[in-house]
Parts: C-alpha cells; structure tokens; sequence
C-alpha cells in the first residue's frame, strides 16, 4: 500500500494502548469461497486485503502471516465491536465490496488503488480514505463516529474515483463530520448529505454526469467549493457559510 505507513502507525498506536489483540487471540474468522466474507469480534483488529491479481487477494489479521484466497468475486467485511482498522489495496474484483468497520470511535478505513466492478459499499467508520479507486457501479460511503485518526484534517476523503453509477456520502447523525471530495469522476448522480453538528464539505475538480445534491443538515455547516462540473441540476439547502 502506499499508506502503508500510515495503516501500520495506526496498527502500532492500537497495540500501544492495548485495543488491538495479538495474532494468537484474533477471532476474526475468515470464510473463503466466490464471496469471502470476515466477521471480527468485540475486540480492536487489525485486517489488511491486497490484491494480488484478478479476483485474487491475500489477506493478513493483526499482523500475522498473510494468507492467498483465489476465485474471489465478491468481499463482505464485518469488523463487529472494538477499535478496528481495515486497510486495502491494489483490488480487482469481479462483484462487489461491502466493508462496515462496526461504527466504534476510533474504526479507520483506508482503501487505494482498487477495482471494484460491481457495488463498493462502506459504513461505520470514524476515518475513511478512499484514494484513486473504480467503482463499476453505485458507490456508498456512510460514516459512524467521526474523528480524525490520521491527521489529515477530514474524516471522509474521497478522491480520484471513477464511478459508473450514483455515487451518495453520507455524515453522522449528529456529529461533526469534515468531508472531501475532490478530482472525481461520477457518471450519475453524486449527493452528499450531513447529519447535525457543525460540519464542513470541501469539493472541488469533480465531473458529475448529472445530479448534484448537497445537504448540510442541521447546525452551523460549512460548504467549500471548487471548480466541479455537473451535467443535471445542483440542489444545495443547509449550509451557513459558502465559499
């Protein structure tokens, strides 16, 4: 991974304070087969998945030796409780990729460089960075507890997608969420809608092929835009503060 560093620091931060668990006593259970599936548990884990070819990944838990599963179409990840970090890249999939980090404070995301030709579907984490990814069909991305893990200054990063199909961000309930969106592709629809809390949306050098809805939600929200091209109607209600 190229945040490799940055996926192995938040690794290390987890095991320094005591919230993730030895190789030994992992009980993230792994399910092989056309879908591969990983359930967690109650503790904070640590899961990596890089691609390795066609529908062909190797999977490595807190650590321990990586492990290769082939004839893989679709990936279902399910981190459960705890503090959980999932880190993936350079994935080429057939399906579809499902990944809830369980919506603790503190579950961090990071994926790059990957194809996903069906659905991408991600929910539950307080970071997430999704950096130079296809999505052959719609792409959602909902957020549980925000927080910003690695310093970046967002809690949802969006960039360098291509997207076939709508594309919809989604903030906390009532959080404050700091949401990026920036060099995209989106063929459909693209909506971004924030929850409570005083939130801020930076977007900017994205192409939209037809919708574009912003929500900022209740509470003080601010609404940073960019150059962004879009081909339907813009919608924007809820933000204080444009600039």
């Amino acid at each position: 991974m190229k945040k490799a560093t940055l996926f192995s620091g938040i690794v290390c931060a987890m095991a320094s304070v005591g919230l993730c668990i030895s190789e030994s006593q992992a009980e993230v259970s792994v399910k092989s087969g056309k879908t591969l599936t990983l359930t967690g548990d109650s503790f904070g884990d640590a899961v990596e998945v890089l691609g390795i070819g066609p529908n062909q990944v190797s999977v490595s838990v807190n650590g321990g030796a990586a492990v290769v599963y082939g004839e893989v179409q679709n990936i279902k990840i399910d981190m459960k409780k705890g503090f959980d970090v999932v880190g993936i890249a350079d994935l080429e999939i057939s399906g579809n990729l499902e990944v809830n980090t369980g919506g603790d404070l503190g579950d961090t995301l990071i994926i790059e460089n990957s194809l996903v030709n069906g659905n991408a579907t991600f929910k539950g984490s307080s970071d997430s960075v999704m950096d130079g990814c296809n999505v052959g069909k719609t792409l959602t991305v909902e957020a549980g507890l925000p927080f910003d893990i690695d310093g970046d200054g967002v809690t949802m990063l969006v960039n360098d997608a291509v997207v076939t199909g709508k594309a919809t961000l989604k903030g906390s309930a009532q959080s404050i969420d700091l949401l990026q969106t920036t060099n995209n592709f989106v063929a459909n629809d693209l909506s971004i809608s924030l929850g409570g809390g005083a939130d801020a949306v930076a977007i900017d050098g994205n192409i939209i092929g037809r919708n574009l809805t912003l929500d900022g939600g209740s509470g003080t929200d601010i609404l940073l835009s960019g150059l962004n091209l879009f081909g339907g109607k813009i919608s924007v209600k809820g933000f204080e503060l444009l600039f």
